[in-house]
């Protein structure tokens, strides 16, 4: 069963389509990723699913039911999560208060169970819990950002760019947080330059060039398809 079915979707910002006749599915406890060059509407995907980028056609799925034209608070409190590749946490507030924040669709009695919960998963933040959000490092904070959509025990995470100019050891740590997030249930949709490593940890890819997707199949097919290694991984299979 699909927890995220897109269908035929157009989308963009304003008038300018970006996104043009593109269908994915995520299924149940899977980790699907979407790769491509820079510009090729990879992000443009995740922001039309919250309601962050216009839908100009097509249809949203989420668990069977239709989710055109919902915002993001509203697919938040449905099982949603998302995590952007900027901003995404408050650095003036600490990492205990940033977690707090999230849980701000959850009654007040819940927030510290759901807080110990998500420092179980990341026992750094724990470490870190009263520290500013803007002293940790790259890897740290996209830990952080991770756990704050986590709060809400979302079904579906979707993660924009989560290993962007991080240092290799931190990519390494974000990817194995990424499967064990998967590995507790949760379903999770990838946006990643790092196509290769992305591919590694994933059970399905999509290739996305000029806003439409070029190829579709399991990670390891992609990992070893020599033509399509040449074009998106930098190098043969």
């Amino acid at each position: 069963m699909s927890i995220l079915e897109l269908k035929g979707v157009d989308s963009g910002y304003g008038k300018l389509v970006i996104v043009r006749g593109v269908e994915i599915r995520v299924g149940d406890r899977e980790v699907v990723t979407i790769i491509g060059p820079n510009g090729s509407g990879k992000s443009t995907v995740l922001k039309t699913i919250m309601g962050l980028a216009n839908l100009m056609a097509g249809e949203i799925r989420f668990k069977g039911e239709l989710i055109n034209g919902k915002r993001p608070h509203e697919l938040a409190s449905i099982g949603i999560g998302y995590v952007p590749q900027l901003d995404n946490v408050f650095t003036s507030l600490t990492v205990e208060e940033n977690l707090e924040m999230g849980c701000y669709l959850k009654p007040k009695s819940q927030v510290r169970e759901l807080v110990e919960e998500v420092y179980s998963l990341f026992p750094v933040l724990k470490e870190r819990a009263k520290e500013r959000a803007g002293n940790l490092s790259g890897g740290e904070r996209q830990m952080l950002a991770i756990a704050r959509a986590l709060v809400l025990k979302p079904k579906l995470l979707l993660l924009d760019e989560p290993t962007a100019s991080l240092a290799p050891k931190f990519v390494a740590k974000v990817l194995e947080k990424i499967v064990e997030v998967r590995d507790l249930g949760v379903s999770i949709l990838l946006v990643e330059q790092n196509a290769k490593k992305a591919l590694e940890i994933a059970d399905r890819g999509y290739v996305m060039a000029a806003g439409r997707v070029v190829y579709e199949g399991d990670a390891k097919d992609i990992l070893g398809n020599e033509e399509l290694s040449k074009m998106y991984l930098g190098k043969a299979a």
